[in-house]
């Protein structure tokens, strides 16, 4: 019977990622009686980890247990950790440490961008005023969202993370700016409140439907990211009536 492409895509993605159940591939000894040892053990792909720890909850108090590598093969690496069996039930997670090297030089990239920007974020903003400037930097950010993770080499996305960052301090500087211009002085601190109330709750509804997006498609998790900087870029640049006191109010501050 052949495997249909669905399938093959689900057993390649479980094979990317760690694996750890209750069969005897992974419980190697169960424990008969109390104060047998257990011994599990765990599948990783090869490079996932450089250590391995097991997280017991042993007659109430939590113990932490080394694993040892146990099997390897040229795409993973089986993982093994012992401990006894105290009471009828005992929960245990794994915890993976270290493995391949990256994520720390993208956030490199973004603070470096992100600190950069505070330079000449003054600049553009009196070139270009305040909200070209954050359409600007919201349509940079759009573009470069979605193509972060089809970058070919991982400097050119280190490279595209500096640029985001820089397009974000921008924003922000921007925003800042727009605000101070726009609300009295009186209002500033519940205006400011309001902005960073709403920011925190879509940023946690937002985290929820990305990591889902991203369990199924990486590319299609950083589009929705992308979106959103899209949604902001079209909210920047959509034309907006100014009445003639208001911006008699602006021009004399």
């Amino acid at each position: 019977m052949t495997a249909t492409a669905a399938e093959r895509a689900a057993t390649a993605k479980a094979l990317a990622e760690p694996h750890h159940d209750g069969s005897d591939i992974c419980v190697l000894e169960r424990a008969a009686d109390l104060d047998d040892t257990v011994v599990v053990r765990m599948r990783a792909p090869r490079g996932a980890a450089d250590e391995v720890l097991l997280r017991a909850v042993i007659e109430g108090e939590p113990k932490v247990v080394r694993a040892v590598v146990d099997e390897e093969t040229a795409d993973e690496t089986w993982w093994r950790a012992e401990f006894p069996q105290r009471t009828p039930v005992v929960r245990y997670r794994w915890l993976l440490c270290g493995g391949t090297v990256g994520y720390g030089w993208l956030n490199f990239g973004w603070a470096t961008g992100a600190f950069v920007s505070s330079f000449y974020a003054p600049l553009l903003i009196k070139q270009f005023g305040s909200r070209r400037s954050i359409a600007i930097s919201l349509g940079a950010l759009a573009v470069l969202m979605i193509a972060a993770p089809t970058m070919p080499f991982f400097a050119l996305a280190v490279v595209v993370y500096s640029l985001m960052g820089s397009g974000r301090g921008i924003t922000g500087v921007a925003l800042n700016t727009s605000l101070m211009d726009q609300v009295p002085k009186h209002f500033m601190g519940r205006v400011q409140n309001t902005f960073y109330a709403t920011g925190t709750a879509l940023q946690v509804l937002q985290s929820y439907l990305v990591g889902a997006v991203a369990q199924v498609n990486l590319i299609a998790g950083f589009s929705v990211i992308g979106l959103v900087y899209a949604l902001g870029f079209i909210s920047a640049t959509w034309p907006v009536r100014v009445s003639a006191s208001a911006l008699e109010d602006t021009q004399s501050k």
